[in-house]
This record gives structure tokens, sequence and C-alpha cells, in this order.
């Protein structure tokens, strides 16, 4: 992942649109800045823990596919005016989705007592920012919407980031709730995604080698067929299992002589 998705989220919710969300909450425009910056790292670090999870990353990308271009745009034209309480609903609803009704809740009761408002502003406030960071991650990785993979891949890359914006307050208080017991996970999955790729250049390297030099052994698209098999076996093991350990068995013992 090339850009930030903090950069790109900060940059896409612009001050202006902030102050509108402050207007249609009632609160003040430096209360709903502080709130939204906390925001933005709160939800990113959520939605990575969510996609650590076991089938986690498909819905995830599907969230990412659904908040791009005219969808975005809708959120954005509601901010401040009378459609906003529905884009907040619906914004929450989605990520409710995400990370089940005691993550949100869990998600929503830190943030308003760090920020120091109520529960109910602060679903607001995610529910408004959710769809930006979905559409920051989309533009930041365009196949995330279309790859769990290459999702889990991307938020892995940028992992630390995301952890070292949470405000320290917040980020003992979202690890208190359980919101974000999946994220240490996060690395690892990162690293099977980038395993299958590899398998998969090793495989197709291979094959081409055999094929231009011409020598015997095992026919070139044994090769081929053989990465395939790594890598669907690794995209199998790290998006449907989230990086659980299957513990080894025992060796056989030697037969006697």
């Amino acid at each position: 992942m090339a850009d930030s998705v903090l950069d790109l989220v900060k940059q896409n919710l612009t001050p202006d649109m902030v102050n509108r969300i402050a207007g249609g909450l009632g609160i003040g425009g430096g209360a709903a800045q502080g709130l939204v910056a906390a925001a933005i790292p709160g939800i990113l670090a959520s939605v990575a823990g969510a996609a650590a999870a076991p089938g986690g990353a498909a819905n995830v990308s599907d969230a990412v596919a659904a908040h791009t271009g005219d969808a975005l745009d809708a959120v954005k034209a509601a901010l401040g005016g009378s459609g906003q309480a529905a884009a907040a609903s619906a914004g929450s609803d989605m990520l409710g989705g995400l990370l089940g009704a005691d993550g949100l809740n869990g998600l929503a009761a830190s943030l308003a007592q760090h920020a120091g408002v109520s529960p109910a502003i602060a679903t607001s406030v995610i529910g408004l920012v959710a769809p930006h960071v979905m559409g920051a991650i989309g533009q930041a990785a365009p196949n995330a919407a279309t790859d769990p993979g290459a999702l889990t891949q991307a938020l892995a890359s940028q992992k630390d980031a995301i952890t070292a914006a949470l405000p320290s307050g917040l980020s003992n208080m979202l690890q208190s709730s359980g919101v974000l017991g999946n994220l240490g996970a996060l690395g690892g999955l990162g690293g099977m995604a980038s395993a299958a790729q590899s398998a998969m250049g090793s495989a197709t390297q291979a094959a081409s080698d055999a094929s231009d030099d011409g020598s015997g052994g095992m026919p070139s698209w044994l090769y081929g067929v053989g990465g395939l098999v790594i890598a669907g076996l690794l995209a199998w093991y790290f998006l449907g299992h989230g990086g659980q350990q299957t513990p080894a068995s025992a060796p056989t013992p030697a037969p006697a002589a």
C-alpha cells in the first residue's frame, strides 16, 4: 500500500466537513475535530482487527467495495444536512456488521469516554467517519475491494502506523474492551499472504526455466499447478482460520529392529 490510509482519510474528510458534522450534532467545531481525529485511527484499528478474524477479510473487502464513488459522495453530501442522521445510522450499522454489536458499542463507549461526549454522539461520529475510512482503504489499495488477501496484506503493512496514531488513553480502553482482540494476529496473516504470492511466483519462474532449457523431469505445467495448490492452501489457511495454529501431531515411534 503506497499511500497512508490515515493521511487519505484526513485529506478526504476536510475541516469544513467536520464542522458540518459538528453543526448537525450540535457540538463545537473544536470538540468535533478532536473527536474525529481520535475516531479515524480507532475505526481503522478496529477494522484491521476485524479483517484478521476468521472470514473477516472478505466482509471488510465487501464494505470497501460498497463505499467508493457515488456511495461515498452521498455520505459527504449529507453532512450537516437533514440526511446526516440517516447517513450516521447507515455507517454505524455497516461497522457493526463487521465488529459485531459488542465491538461497535465498545468502540463508541471508549471514544465517548476519551473525548468527553455522550455515547450517542460518539456512535454518530463513528457512523459518519467509517465510510470515509473504507473509501480511503480502497483508494490506497484498489485491489482490497475485490481481493481479501490483498486487503489483509495492505492493512498489515500499516498496522504499526495505525496503532501509533491511537491516543494512548483510547488505545488502552479499546484493548480493555476487547475491540482490538484480533489486531495482533494481523501481521502474521499479512506474512502468509506474501508467502502465497511468493510461492506462486517461484512456481511460475520454475516452469519458465524448465520450458526454456528443455530439461527432463516433471512436465513444466506441474510447477504451475503446484504453485496454485500451495497458494490456495495458504489463502484458505489465513482467510478461513485467522492464523490459528494446529497442534503438531506426536511423531510415530520407529519400529523395533
